[in-house]
């Protein structure tokens, strides 16, 4: 008799316990939650070059309520689309609907131009100089460059190491006209064109307008570079 109603009384310890777990909710998957934020990004992003999505792990104390529907993720205002970012995900099925924003890297990677040596400052640009790579180009939002080759011919406004990435801001485009330099001035209509001597009163690139001096008759006028050493005026 002793021995049945310790039976009985362990019997009932373990019932009571249990119990609440059986009847606690059950937590929605975090994995779920990860691959819902991946698939939200490929799906917003389908013409992006090397794509790479790291979602960050969850804390492991997070508890949220199954969702009973697929989740649903959004882009949290001014968030970041490549990089380092933030992504909101939603259940609205759940007993208590819940929602949270989920850390993200988001990778792109293309191919860039980098220098195959290092370069001077002043150095005119050369072909042999470059070189491509695929680079992850996430931070650097639009300064790279995928094609060098119109750059070519333009200095370098500081010296740079081997291997750094093109960026046009490094560069300057070479002149087409330096002041006090003779150029040949154009002039045209529908019924007659002309050239003329004439001095370039100022430095300038292709399609720049500059100040010219005519040789013949001194008068000063502006003109469009549209090649090296040739300034086109309008009438």
């Amino acid at each position: 008799m002793p021995g049945r109603i310790l039976i009985l009384t362990v019997l009932a310890v373990f019932s009571a316990v249990l119990q609440p777990l059986a009847a606690a909710p059950a937590s929605h998957p975090h994995e779920d939650i990860r691959q819902t934020v991946a698939a939200f990004v490929e799906a917003q992003l389908p013409d992006a070059a090397g794509l790479t999505v790291d979602v960050a792990d969850l804390d492991r104390r997070l508890r949220l309520p199954a969702c009973e529907a697929p989740l649903s993720a959004w882009w949290p205002p001014g968030a970041r689309h490549q990089g380092n970012t933030s992504i909101g995900v939603r259940c609205e099925s759940a007993v208590k609907p819940w929602k949270l924003f989920v850390q993200a890297s988001i990778k792109l990677s293309e191919r860039v131009a980098v220098l195959s040596r290092a370069v001077a400052r002043g150095e005119v640009l050369q072909a042999d100089a470059i070189e491509y790579e695929v680079r992850d180009v996430s931070r650097l939002r639009s300064n790279f460059i995928s094609d060098a080759t119109p750059l070519v011919g333009h200095r370098f406004l500081r010296s740079a190491p081997a291997g750094r990435i093109v960026d046009s801001r490094m560069l300057e485009a070479p002149l087409m006209v330096n002041k006090g330099q003779n150029v040949t001035i154009t002039s045209s209509n529908p019924l007659l064109q002309v050239s003329m001597r004439g001095e370039a009163l100022a430095d300038g690139e292709l399609g720049d307008l500059i100040p010219v001096k005519n040789l013949s008759s001194g008068r000063t006028v502006n003109g469009e570079i549209v090649r090296k050493g040739v300034v086109r005026i309008f009438h």
